[in-house]
């Protein structure tokens, strides 16, 4: 479920989540977080695996983040408030470990191009801090297209977009830490039964995941 950032900081989430992240309670959120998945007084081990050879889901979901999730949930939440302030569109997953933005592809690329415009670079440079090896964040790049071509067009389309989001990210500092994905048409967020809808679907998201190392932070109980 996604918790959607408005100008007012409505989310669209369950009352019980959003009255843990909107009153800031890191008490109450890590005693609801206990109760469905058992707290545990001992430093988990985070183990390290390669997130390049991950899906698209296990590397949202993975590492689990258990000791201190609450701490990770009001980190994120601070990052998606600054991210929000500076014209994204922001929502929160994951119980609010997991930020996500949405980009339109028409603010990176123009029409049926892959080569990402000046727009689009101006778009993603204060991200550059997710990104890098070193970085609290695994960066998941996902993009999407409409419906209007054959599926082979489309595919080719969304991963020669996303792989020249990454090749930028990657010429403009540390790229470890960052994950393209090509999903083509398979995620439309609205019908493609009009010029408005395909517009919407034809997107950029970029999943802001902790990383190992926030997770180890969190664990010894503090993120920084």
């Amino acid at each position: 479920m996604r918790i959607r950032l408005t100008s007012g900081f409505n989310k669209i989430i369950t009352v019980l989540a959003a009255v843990l992240l909107l009153a800031g309670s890191a008490e109450a959120a890590g005693g609801i977080k206990n109760l469905f998945k058992g707290g545990s007084e001992k430093e988990e081990e985070v183990a390290e695996v390669d997130i390049f050879d991950l899906s698209l889901e296990d590397n949202i979901y993975q590492p689990e983040v258990g000791k201190n999730a609450d701490l990770i949930a009001d980190y994120q939440l601070n990052q998606a408030r600054d991210l929000k302030k500076k014209g994204y569109a922001v929502e929160l997953m994951r119980q609010g470990e997991v930020i996500v933005l949405t980009i339109p592809a028409g603010q990176l690329f123009a029409p049926n191009d892959t080569v990402l415009n000046d727009l689009g670079k101006l778009t993603l440079k204060p991200l550059l801090k997710y990104a890098g090896k070193q970085g609290k964040w695994k960066m998941l790049l996902v993009m999407h297209t409409d419906n209007t071509g054959s599926e082979a067009y489309l595919r080719t389309l969304s991963r020669a977009r996303v792989d020249a989001v990454y090749a930028w990210f990657d010429a403009s500092g540390d790229a470890d830490n960052v994950v393209p994905y090509a999903l083509g048409p398979d995620e439309p967020l609205k019908p493609n039964n009009s010029i408005d809808n395909r517009r919407v679907n034809r997107r950029l998201e970029i999943y802001l995941v902790p990383s190992s190392t926030m997770v180890a932070q969190a664990q010894r109980g503090k993120v920084e």
